[in-house]
């Protein structure tokens, strides 16, 4: 029998991450009984699920073989200001794991993350402590105290003494990009689509730059900015309403995606990024060609610590394994599917690259006002859609692990679509098919087909519960297929049509000042002579990666 006091503590931790006071009551069969009243659910003694809030994250982890990947998130999840709290849930080494995250970007982040590690999520659950439906034992592990538990579930106070003691912050102008276009009203060069889609970005800006709606209002009904002229030309009551649409829609979309301040923000959130977009379904040879090309993308921003960054196709295709005109082929159908935004295209005369940004189905919010790092030179300048442009020019970079290693270049090499299943594998913790199948989205067949090929170099093993990365490594691999030195060769000459450019613009008197044109440039005022090209082999030299040869596994 519950004590009384345990029963207030159910109670109350059940009211935390419940979406309503009821309950469905659930008998020893597991069986659904009826809905009740909270209240009368802990009070029967019987087990029973609630409806979950929607800022709570619930992870049920019935597999001890996953007991690792649930104490691994909940560190993920301290790590990124959250409080985890982890719960034996009856079973031996069964878990259950709450975590309320007000902000919907990183609630998604850590729900995709636990996806990816084959963990449950889900809507409607037992509640903390609540009993199970065989009187099996329930215990909080971390932390062990329910009043602590109960004030990390507990939504955050939001009343009218908190309003009212909120000072508000001084408001700031935009930045000098959205400044020039809210005078100009150019929506296509700033990378929009439409006027009222410019107009959005300048009420989000707005927001951000703690503006009101009557300053945003006077700023679009100005007849010296054009960016209004849309409003400008409606009637006084339905431009006030247009307006007031896009205000709210706009302080909706701050709330939900909060600014990023810096690289440090910036990087955690292209860290959530990548956790989407591995999550994310990538079928086919194409698929897999995107998705290397995006994780080349992604390992460029993260060295420019910006969601918007310089990146030309040689250093994309350098870092994904492919060639240049697979990488460009690649990144367009990025930006048709919402992956990529394509901010500003390359400018010869100007020695830079293509500045593009990182988006996905929510876009992510930045500062309006152009901030500094600590060294004093400028941070994030905001451009279309939420991004910040880069001042980092030279966006070169190389994703670590198997990402771009020869061994997984298509034609000769393994294949991008097997660098897929070699990714998901792990040292410690065994992978059924089924599980890889539903992760990859694609066939159990092409699955194990693909765990043979890595099998038969070492790199994928067979035991009695699933398969594990193997003792052998990507170098091996690469040697024993004949492709090693195939990434090197290209990059070589890569730098060989860099340098080629960049003697043609000196002989035409173009200066740079920054990007890798600059440091080309430099580099060839510095050397001697040119040195003589280094071959390249043919599998470079055809140029279509992405599309393998007739009868080439995918």
């Amino acid at each position: 029998m519950t004590s009384p006091a345990a029963t207030l503590v159910i109670e109350a931790l059940a009211l935390a991450v419940a979406r309503r006071p009821r309950a469905l009551l659930i008998d020893a069969d597991n069986n659904k009984e009826r809905w009740v009243t909270l209240p009368e659910a802990v009070r029967s003694g019987q087990a029973f699920v609630v409806e979950l809030a929607a800022e709570i994250l619930a992870i049920d982890c019935d597999e001890p073989s996953r007991v690792g990947a649930v104490e691994q998130l909940a560190v993920a999840l301290r790590e990124d200001g959250e409080v985890p709290i982890l719960l034996a849930s009856g079973r031996p080494d069964h878990r259950h794991l709450f975590c309320r995250i007000g902000q919907r970007n990183k609630r998604e982040y850590h729900r995709a993350r636990a996806k990816q590690e084959g963990l449950q999520v889900r809507s409607a659950i037992r509640p903390p402590l609540a009993p199970h439906r065989l009187g099996l034992s329930v215990a909080l592990l971390n932390p062990t105290d329910p009043a602590t538990a109960l004030a990390a579930l507990r939504p955050a106070d939001t009343g009218d003494t908190q309003r009212r003691t909120r000072r508000p912050q001084p408001s700031r102008p935009l930045s000098d990009h959205l400044s020039g276009l809210l005078r100009t009203g150019d929506f296509r060069d700033g990378g929009y689509s439409s006027r009222s889609e410019l107009i959005q970005a300048i009420a989000t800006a707005a927001v951000n730059a703690h503006w009101d709606v009557q300053e945003f209002q006077t700023a679009l009904l100005d007849p010296s900015n054009t960016a209004g002229q849309k409003v400008q030309a409606m009637k006084p009551g339905d431009a006030d309403r247009y307006l007031a649409r896009s205000w709210t829609k706009a302080q909706r979309y701050v709330k939900e995606n909060p600014p990023v301040n810096g690289k440090g923000d910036a990087r955690q959130v292209i860290r959530r990024f990548e956790v989407a977009a591995k999550a994310a379904m990538w079928r086919g040879r194409a698929g897999a060609t995107e998705y290397a090309v995006l994780l080349s993308h992604i390992a460029i921003a993260t060295k420019a610590g910006k969601l918007t960054y310089h990146a030309d196709v040689r250093s994309l295709a350098d870092g994904a394994g492919v060639t240049a005109p697979t990488a460009a082929r690649a990144s367009k159908r990025l930006v048709k599917r919402g992956w990529l935004g394509r901010t500003k295209p390359a400018n010869r005369h100007k020695g830079e690259a293509t500045f593009w940004t990182l988006r996905s189905g929510t876009q992510r919010n930045t500062h309006t006002s152009a901030s500094r790092d600590n060294d004093g030179t400028p941070d994030n300048t905001p451009i279309s859609a939420g991004g910040v442009r880069s001042n980092v020019a030279d966006g070169t970079a190389h994703a670590g692990g198997a990402l771009g290693h020869d061994a997984f270049r298509w034609a000769e090499g393994l294949g991008l679509s097997t660098r897929r299943v070699f990714e998901h594998l792990d040292h410690g913790m065994p992978r059924l098919v089924c599980s890889l199948s539903t992760a990859l989205g694609t066939s159990g067949q092409m699955v194990r087909r693909h765990l043979r090929r890595l099998a038969a170099h070492d790199l994928a093993v067979k035991t009695s519960k699933g398969w594990l990365r193997g003792p052998g490594t990507a170098d091996e691999a690469a040697r024993a297929r004949g492709v090693d030195g195939t990434g090197a060769r290209q990059q070589l000459r890569h730098q060989e049509d860099r340098e080629r450019w960049a003697r043609r613009a000196l002989d035409a008197g173009l200066r740079f000042s920054t990007g890798s044109a600059a440091t080309a440039s430099r580099q060839l005022l510095a050397s001697g002579p040119r040195a003589e090209p280094h071959p390249v082999d043919a599998t470079v030299r055809r140029g279509r990666e992405d599309s393998p040869p007739a009868g080439a596994e995918a």
